[in-house]
């Protein structure tokens, strides 16, 4: 069973800085389309390679 259940208004306010066409703010069909093609990038080896990018970067805003 699937369920889409729509997003809140307040995602309204994020299309100034996302645009209205991001996966952040799409819907149904469209946002499972876009998912499809960002799955890739979530499978878990791939982030797990991207931890010490996201470490050191975290660091330099801390250090600020």
């Amino acid at each position: 069973m699937v369920h889409n259940y729509p997003k809140s208004p307040t995602y309204d306010g994020l299309h100034p800085f996302v645009g209205r066409k991001s996966l952040v703010v799409s819907e149904a069909g469209v946002w499972a389309k876009q998912r499809k093609a960002f799955n890739p990038g979530f499978q878990y080896q791939f982030l797990k390679d991207l931890v010490p990018v996201f470490t050191a970067k975290t660091q330099l805003l801390c250090d600020r």
